[in-house]
C-alpha cells in the first residue's frame, strides 16, 4: 500500500487547477480576439505558418499598390502618347498642303506660327505629371521632361577614364535650330599645380555637327578659369573650366537640346521573381536628340527645322543670314546679315572674309614675315584653275633682310580659289586666295578684275628703334620703335613709345596690332637696330575705330566674271550698315529708259539736303567688254543738263561714235538711253542724285549684330541656301513624321500590352489574397462554437475539481478508525 501526504495531494490539486484556469484564461481570451492563437505557445508550429502568412499578405498589400501606381501611370502615358500622336497627324496634314505649290509664300510664313503652336502642345504634353511627378522624365521625374527653349547641359559629362580632375561647364543662350552633341578633347594644359592663364592655356578641340550638317572640328583656348571667363564654341554654346588639373586627351560630352529629365527606365515588382518596365522616355517618345546617321531624327528637331524653313520661305526679307565657314574661330559670334533684293544677292553668289583676298590659317608671328604679294606679270588673268595657274611673287625676312620670294607653276602655284586649293609658300605657310578673278599690274578702276600689287598678311613691318635713353625702358625713358604700316596703297611711316619689356608692357599699333618686346639682356636692343617684331591682333574683336576690320567680299558681276572689293567695318548695329559697291543698281542694265523708268521728276539738283556733292558710277557693257566711268554731282552748281552733259562725258569718248549720246534731257527731265548692243546701269552714288531724280534704286548692304565679335581670315558665305525652302522642307518632312508617328503608335500598343499584363496581375494578386486569408483563417482563426464549448468544459472542470479537493482535505484520521 501507497502512503499518500497531505502536501503531495496538495501540490497535485493545485497544479491541476491551475492547468484549468489556464485552460479556461486560454479560451477566454481565444473567445475575445477571435484568434485561435495569440501567443507563439499558443501554437508554436501554427505560429511560425501564421507569421509567414502574414508577411505573405504584406508582399501581396505592397505588389498591389506598386501595380495600382503603375497601372496609373501607363493609363496616363498611353492616353497623351495618343494625344501626341494626334498633334502629329494634324502637322502631317499642314505640312502636306506646304509641300503644293497651290501656297504662297506668305501662306507658309503664316503657316510658322501655327506649326510653332503644336510644337509647344508636345512639349506640354511630354511634362505631363501624375501625382506631381513627370511621367517621361526618367528617374527624375521632379524635373520637366522638355523645354520649349534648347539649352545646353550646365554641366559636361567626362569619360570614365580621364585622368585630370577638372571638369567642364555649359552655359549661355543657344541659338542653333537642331539640337547638337558637342565633344572636347584637352590638347593641352598647364603643367599639374599650375592655374590656366594667358601663358598656359588650356586648349580644347571641339568637334560637333552644325545645322547645316557639316562636321565642325577646331580648337579653343581658354586662358582663365571660371565661369566669368567662358568661351564661345558656337551658336551661343559658352564652356568654361574648373581651377583644377587636366590631362591630355582627356574628354567630355555637352549637349544642348530640348530634354531636361534622363532616360533612365523604371520597372516594377509584380512578384518576388517577376519585374516590368512601366515608364517611357523622351528618347523612345520623340527620338534621340544631335545629328546621327545622316541627319536629326528627332521630332522635335524634325518640327524645328520645319517651322525655321516656313519662316525664312519666300524670296522677301528684312534681312538674309550669311553661312559662317568650317574653319571660322569658334570664339567669334559675327555673322553677315545682308539686306537688298533676292534677284540682286542671289545672283551675286556673295563670299566674305576677315582681311584682304589672300587669307591664311598661319599664327600672326608667321604672319610678320611675308609682305608685299603681287601676281606674276605673267599671268593670263581671270580665275586660277588647273588650266590656268596663277603664280605670285612676295618677300619674306630671313632674320636679317627681305628676300625676294615667288610660286612655282607645277609645284605651288594657285590652281583655284577658297581654303580647299591652298598653296604651300617654300617657308612652309600655307594661303589661299578668295574665289575672285585676278590680273597682273595696276588695279582698274572699279569692278574689273584686281591685282594683289602690295597685298599684305601683316601690315606692320621694319621696327627700328630710333631712341633708347634707359634698357630695359621706363615711364620716363621709353624705348621709341619706328615702323612702317600699310594703308592700303603704300608703306606709311608710324613710330610708338614701349616702356617696358614683355607681355605686360605690349603697345598697340596702328590698325588694332598689338606688340611686345621680349626681355633680353641689357645690350642687347640698341638705337638704329632693325627688327621684324611679331605683332598679333586681337582675337575675337568687335570692331571699332580704334581697331577696325577689313572686310573682302566676292561676288560674280554682270560679266559672268568674280570680282571683289574691299571695306572697313568700324563699328556693329543695325544702323551700321555698309554698302556692297558693285552691287547697287539704278536699272535692270537692259534696254532703254525713258520716263517711266529712270527719268527725273525735276528739272534741277538743286532740291535741298537731298543730294551731296559727290557722284555715281556709269556701268556701260558693250560687245562683251563692261566699262566703269565715274560721274561727279555738285548740286550747289550742276543743273540736270550739267549732269546730263557729264554723264556723256565721262561715257561717250569710249562708245562708238556713231551712237550718239547716251544722256540728255527732254522736257525738263533726265533722259539715259542706249542703243541696241549696249547694256548699262548706275551705282555706287555718294551724291544721292539718282535716287532724288525718281531712279528705281536697289543696293545690297551688310551689317553685324550689335556687340559681334570677329577674327583674322572669318568667312562667310552668302548662298541664302536656307532660305525659299518651305516647300522642299514641307515634301522633306512628310515621310520623317510618319516615322515619328509610327514610333508612337508602336510605344501606344506597347503600352497597351504593358497595361493587360498589369491588369492580369492586379487580378491575380486578389486571388492569391483571398488564398491567403484563408490560409490565415484556417490556421489563426479561432471556432467560435468549439471555444464557447471549450470554456464551459473547462469552467464544470474547474468547479467539480474545487468541490473534489474540498472534500478530499476535510477528511480526518479520525475519519478512518
Amino acid at each position: 500500500m501507497q502512503r499518500v501526504t497531505h502536501m503531495t495531494l496538495y501540490r497535485q490539486t493545485s497544479l491541476h487547477l491551475t492547468r484549468l484556469r489556464e485552460g479556461q484564461l486560454k479560451m477566454s481570451e481565444q473567445y475575445s480576439s477571435g484568434m485561435r492563437i495569440n501567443q507563439p505557445s499558443d501554437d508554436s508550429l501554427g505560429s511560425i505558418i501564421t507569421q509567414h502568412a502574414h508577411r505573405r499578405q504584406e508582399e501581396l498589400a505592397r505588389y498591389g499598390e506598386n501595380v495600382k501606381y503603375s497601372l496609373s501611370w501607363l493609363q496616363q502615358s498611353i492616353s497623351i502618347v495618343d494625344s501626341m500622336n494626334q498633334e502629329l497627324t494634324q502637322l502631317k496634314g499642314k505640312a502636306e498642303q506646304m509641300a503644293t505649290g497651290t501656297y504662297s509664300a506668305d501662306q507658309r510664313r503664316a503657316t510658322a506660327a501655327a506649326a510653332n503652336a503644336r510644337f509647344q502642345q508636345l512639349i506640354s504634353l511630354a511634362n505631363t505629371e501624375l501625382s506631381g511627378n513627370h511621367i517621361f522624365s526618367g528617374s527624375m521625374t521632379d524635373k520637366k521632361a522638355a523645354s520649349l527653349v534648347m539649352r545646353p547641359d550646365e554641366v559636361a559629362t567626362g569619360h570614365p577614364t580621364n585622368a585630370g580632375e577638372g571638369g567642364l561647364y555649359g552655359s549661355g543662350d543657344y541659338t542653333g535650330v537642331y539640337s547638337r552633341t558637342v565633344q572636347m578633347t584637352v590638347v593641352s594644359s598647364p603643367p599639374a599645380g599650375t592655374d590656366i592663364s594667358a601663358a598656359d592655356p588650356l586648349v580644347l578641340n571641339v568637334r560637333y555637327v552644325d545645322d547645316y550638317g557639316r562636321q565642325i572640328d577646331s580648337e579653343v583656348e581658354i586662358e582663365t578659369a571660371g565661369a566669368g571667363a567662358a568661351v564661345h564654341i558656337g551658336d551661343g554654346i559658352l564652356i568654361a573650366a574648373e581651377d583644377k588639373d587636366y590631362a591630355v586627351g582627356d574628354t567630355f560630352t555637352l549637349s544642348a537640346g530640348y530634354y531636361e529629365g534622363n532616360q533612365e527606365l523604371m520597372d516594377v515588382n509584380l512578384s518576388w521573381d517577376n519585374r516590368m518596365r512601366y515608364n517611357y522616355t523622351m528618347e523612345m517618345l520623340y527620338g534621340a536628340q544631335g545629328y546621327s546617321k545622316g541627319g536629326w531624327s528627332n521630332t522635335l528637331d524634325l518640327l524645328a527645322g520645319w517651322e525655321n524653313a516656313l519662316t525664312k520661305d519666300g524670296k522677301v526679307h528684312d534681312y538674309f543670314e550669311a553661312v559662317s565657314n568650317l574653319h571660322n574661330n569658334l570664339t567669334t559670334t559675327a555673322l553677315p546679315k545682308v539686306t537688298g533684293e533676292w534677284a540682286d544677292i542671289s545672283s551675286k553668289q556673295i563670299e566674305m572674309n576677315v582681311g584682304g583676298p589672300i587669307q591664311t590659317y598661319g599664327d600672326d608671328e608667321d604672319l610678320a614675315l611675308y609682305r608685299n604679294f603681287s601676281i606674276d606679270g605673267g599671268y593670263a588673268g581671270g580665275v586660277p584653275d588647273e588650266d590656268n595657274p596663277m603664280n605670285i611673287t612676295y618677300e619674306w625676312w630671313d632674320g636679317a633682310a627681305w628676300q625676294n620670294r615667288s610660286t612655282v607653276i607645277g609645284v605651288n602655284a594657285f590652281t583655284g580659289t577658297g581654303s580647299e586649293n591652298r598653296v604651300v609658300l617654300a617657308e612652309g605657310l600655307e594661303i589661299f586666295v578668295a574665289n575672285a578673278a585676278y590680273q597682273p599690274g595696276d588695279p582698274q578702276v572699279g569692278d574689273p578684275p584686281v591685282s594683289l600689287d602690295g597685298f599684305q598678311l601683316s601690315p606692320v613691318h621694319d621696327f627700328t628703334i630710333t631712341a633708347m635713353p634707359a634698357d630695359p625702358p621706363t615711364e620716363a625713358n621709353p624705348m621709341t620703335l619706328s615702323y612702317e604700316y600699310w594703308d592700303g596703297s603704300a608703306w606709311v611711316n608710324q613710330s610708338v613709345d614701349v616702356t617696358g619689356y614683355d607681355e605686360e608692357n605690349k603697345v598697340t599699333l596702328k590698325g588694332g596690332w598689338e606688340l611686345s618686346i621680349p626681355a633680353t639682356p641689357p645690350g642687347t636692343y640698341a638705337v638704329g637696330d632693325t627688327y621684324q617684331f611679331n605683332p598679333t591682333h586681337n582675337q575675337s574683336s568687335e570692331p571699332s575705330q580704334t581697331d577696325p576690320q577689313t572686310i573682302t567680299y566676292t561676288y560674280k558681276g554682270a560679266d559672268g566674271v568674280r570680282h571683289y572689293q574691299m571695306m572697313t567695318v568700324t563699328s556693329t548695329g543695325e544702323d551700321e550698315k555698309l554698302l556692297l559697291g558693285g552691287m547697287d543698281r539704278f536699272s535692270s542694265l537692259t534696254g532703254a529708259y525713258e520716263a517711266d523708268s529712270i527719268t527725273a521728276a525735276l528739272d534741277t539738283l538743286s532740291i535741298g539736303n537731298e543730294v551731296e556733292v559727290g557722284g555715281f558710277q556709269v556701268l556701260v557693257e558693250q560687245g562683251g567688254v563692261e566699262r566703269v566711268f565715274n560721274v561727279s554731282v555738285d548740286p550747289t552748281t550742276d543743273s540736270i543738263t550739267d549732269l546730263a552733259n557729264n554723264i556723256n562725258a565721262a561715257v561717250n569718248p569710249t562708245l562708238d561714235p556713231n551712237l550718239g549720246p547716251i544722256a540728255s534731257v527732254e522736257d525738263g527731265k533726265l533722259k539715259i538711253e542706249a542703243s541696241e548692243g549696249i547694256k548699262f546701269g548706275m551705282a555706287n552714288d555718294t551724291s544721292g542724285a539718282l535716287e532724288a531724280l525718281g531712279m528705281d534704286y536697289a543696293q545690297v548692304s551688310v551689317y553685324f549684330d550689335e556687340g559681334a565679335v570677329m577674327d583674322d581670315f572669318d568667312a562667310w558665305d552668302v548662298s541664302l541656301e536656307q532660305y525659299n525652302q518651305g516647300q522642299e522642307k514641307s515634301q522633306e518632312l512628310l515621310p520623317l513624321l510618319d516615322q515619328a508617328m509610327t514610333r508612337l503608335l508602336s510605344h501606344s500598343a506597347d503600352g497597351g500590352s504593358r497595361q493587360n499584363r498589369l491588369e492580369v496581375r492586379v487580378q491575380l494578386l486578389a486571388d492569391d489574397k483571398l488564398n491567403s486569408d484563408e490560409r490565415l483563417k484556417d490556421h489563426e482563426d479561432a471556432d467560435p462554437a468549439e471555444v464557447v464549448t471549450n470554456l464551459k468544459m473547462y469552467e464544470i472542470m474547474y468547479q467539480a475539481s474545487l468541490q473534489a479537493t474540498a472534500s478530499l482535505t476535510s477528511r480526518t484520521l479520525a475519519d478512518y478508525l
